[in-house]
C-alpha cells in the first residue's frame, strides 16, 4: 500500500472541500498546523474552554523534558532530518527558544544522552525489529460522523505487515 504525501497547503484545500480524509505522510509541523482536533486538543478541551484557548494561543512549552523527549523520538524514528528540528548548544538554555529556522536548542550533553539511549534501545533485538519494515509518523484524518468535526491522529510507528 503506497501512502500519499500531503503538504499543509494540500491539506487546507481538502479541508475547505470537506475531503480531508485518509492516511497521509506529512511533516510533523504540517500535521500540527493542519485543521482538525487531535487527542491532545480534546484532552485540553476537557480541562475547560479557557485552557483549550490558552493552549491554542500558546501551543508549545519548550521544557527540557519535552526537548529531550522530542530529540530522542526523532533519533529513534529518524523520520525528519535532525538538523532541521534541532541545533546543538554547549549548555541547555534555561528558557529555550526556537532559532530563525524554527529549530529547538539541544545541549551537547542531552544530545549524547539521546544517542546513548538509542544505542541501548537497539541492543535489544526485539526493539530493532520494531523499526524494520515500519512506517513512521503516519497522519490520518476523518470527519466524526456524530458531530461533523474534522479529526486527526498521528501514529509514531506502524509495522508494514499490518497493511497486508
Amino acid at each position: 500500500m503506497k501512502i500519499p504525501s500531503l503538504t499543509l497547503e494540500e491539506a487546507n484545500k481538502l479541508f475547505e472541500e470537506q475531503k480531508l480524509i485518509g492516511l497521509f505522510m506529512m511533516t510533523n509541523e504540517d500535521y500540527h498546523s493542519a485543521a482538525g482536533l487531535s487527542k491532545s486538543s480534546l484532552d485540553n478541551l476537557a480541562k475547560g474552554p479557557e485552557y483549550f484557548r490558552h493552549k491554542l494561543e500558546n501551543p508549545e512549552d519548550l521544557s527540557a523534558a519535552l526537548i529531550i523527549g522530542s530529540a530522542y523520538h526523532n533519533i529513534i524514528m529518524n523520520d525528519e532530518p535532525f538538523d532541521s528540528l534541532f541545533y546543538i548548544t554547549k549548555t541547555q538554555p534555561q528558557k529555550p527558544t526556537r532559532d530563525a529556522q524554527g529549530r529547538v536548542p539541544l545541549s551537547e550533553a542531552n544530545h549524547s544522552l539521546c544517542l546513548s539511549m538509542r544505542e541501548a534501545f537497539l541492543k535489544d533485538p526485539k526493539n530493532a525489529m520494531l523499526l524494520e519494515n515500519a512506517i513512521f509518523e503516519l497522519s490520518y484524518f476523518w470527519i466524526d460522523e456524530e458531530t461533523g468535526v474534522q479529526m486527526k491522529g498521528k501514529d509514531d510507528i506502524l509495522r508494514k505487515p499490518a497493511f497486508r
